[in-house]
């Protein structure tokens, strides 16, 4: 595996949970990005997703994936297929 984009979509833990709804519940956001932290040390391309969703800090994602994680940044438009 050589490349890898990992969905983030939310800037913080309260705001994944309200719009992911993720089934291992709270930890889920901090899990996911100590995943991307360790992913680096194996694949040398590693992308964070963002859907462009009202009320969330694009902004925000965008400094997280970069600057904290040290990733690139993607966003997708929300429900446009193709």
């Amino acid at each position: 595996m050589d490349a890898l984009s990992v969905s983030l979509n939310t800037e913080d833990e309260a705001k994944y949970l309200e719009l992911c709804h993720p089934q291992s519940g709270a930890g889920t956001y901090s899990a996911i990005k100590e995943f991307i932290k360790q992913a680096k040390q194996y694949i040398p391309d590693i992308s964070v997703t963002v859907l462009d969703l009202p009320g969330v800090d694009i902004e925000r994602c965008r400094q997280i994936a970069e600057e904290e994680l040290g990733v690139d940044f993607r966003l997708s438009a929300y429900n446009q297929v193709g």
